[in-house]
């Protein structure tokens, strides 16, 4: 689904989250971020996106999405998010499950959601 998506929409940013894109994308390619964290990532996980805080998203092999906090100096375990890139995008950055990562009281984004029914 994120190859998907990543075709259609080269590194946008929805709510809390950017996502990285193709080598010709002007923002964050997925390429760099591989090479940048590949020593960490291994062959286990997959990066897609980041948090404002620079923390990252990952796809590991089951297609789970999993947040790698950046003071998680060790990469001892990433925190599980969603069960799917479709769930992560359905709950996390448009639904009900978007307050718990990012600040929603003054949130334009969050009212747009709410406006929407979404959450």
């Amino acid at each position: 689904m994120y190859i998907k998506f990543i075709e259609e929409f080269d590194s946008c940013g929805i709510g809390f989250a950017v996502f990285f894109g193709s080598q010709k994308s002007k923002i964050i390619s997925i390429e760099n971020q591989i090479e940048e964290h590949k020593e960490l990532l291994k062959n286990d996980y997959f990066p897609f996106g980041k948090y404002p805080d620079g923390s990252v998203f990952l796809l590991n092999q089951k297609g789970e999405v999993l947040w790698w906090d950046k003071n998680d100096y060790d990469f001892e375990k990433p925190k599980f998010i969603a069960a799917s890139f479709d769930d992560f995008m359905n709950e996390c950055l448009l639904g009900k499950r978007y307050g718990e990562f990012s600040f929603v009281e003054t949130s334009t984004f969050y009212k747009t959601l709410q406006a929407q029914g979404w959450v």
